[in-house]
C-alpha cells in the first residue's frame, strides 16, 4: 500500500464493518487532501468570510472566524437558525440543480491506466517539469498542451 488511497479505502472499509458506500470513501480521500482543504480555505477566506464580515455577522481574529453576539443567544435560537440554514441550502441546491458545482466537475474521461503507466517509466519517477521525485512529492500525469486548447490524448503530449 504505497499510495494514501488505498488505507484510507481499507480504514473506512474496516470502520463500517467491511461494507462503505463509494460516497463515504471519497468523502474520507477527499478529506486527507490538503489541495482540497485549500480551496475552500481560499473560498472562505476570500469571499464568504469577506462578505459576512462586511455585514457585521463574523468577525476573524488570526485563522478563527466568531459569530458575532453568539453568546446572546438561546439554545432554541441556535437550533431554529441552523434550521434556516438548511433549508436555504438545500432550496438553493434545488434551485440550481446541482449547478453550482459545474465548474468542479470532471466531463472527460480519465487518462488510461497504460498510458499513466507508459509516462512514469519515461519520466523515471520524477516530475518532467522541475525534477522532484516521487518518493518527496505525489507526482499526477497531465496534458501538456491541454484538451480545452486543441491538446490530443495521444501519449507524446502527456507529462508526468
Amino acid at each position: 500500500m504505497s499510495h494514501i488511497y488505498q488505507p484510507v479505502m481499507i480504514r473506512r472499509l474496516i470502520l463500517d464493518g467491511g461494507r462503505s458506500s463509494d460516497i463515504k470513501i471519497a468523502e474520507d480521500l477527499s478529506a486527507k487532501d490538503p489541495s482540497q482543504v485549500d480551496y475552500y480555505r481560499d473560498r472562505v477566506n476570500n469571499m464568504v468570510g469577506k462578505v459576512l464580515r462586511k455585514n457585521g455577522i463574523v468577525q476573524k481574529q488570526e485563522a478563527d472566524y466568531i459569530l458575532n453576539d453568539i453568546q446572546k443567544l438561546s439554545p432554541n435560537e441556535k437550533e431554529e437558525l441552523i434550521s434556516i440554514c438548511e433549508l436555504k441550502i438545500d432550496a438553493f441546491t434545488k434551485k440550481r440543480n446541482f449547478e453550482i458545482w459545474d465548474h468542479r466537475s470532471r466531463t472527460r474521461k480519465p487518462i488510461p491506466g497504460s498510458i499513466i503507466h507508459k509516462v512514469f517509466e519515461r519520466a523515471k519517477g520524477r516530475c518532467e517539469l522541475c525534477g522532484i521525485s516521487n518518493d518527496l512529492k505525489h507526482l499526477e500525469v497531465d496534458h501538456i498542451i491541454p484538451k480545452s486548447l486543441g491538446g490530443s490524448d495521444e501519449i507524446h503530449n502527456f507529462q508526468a
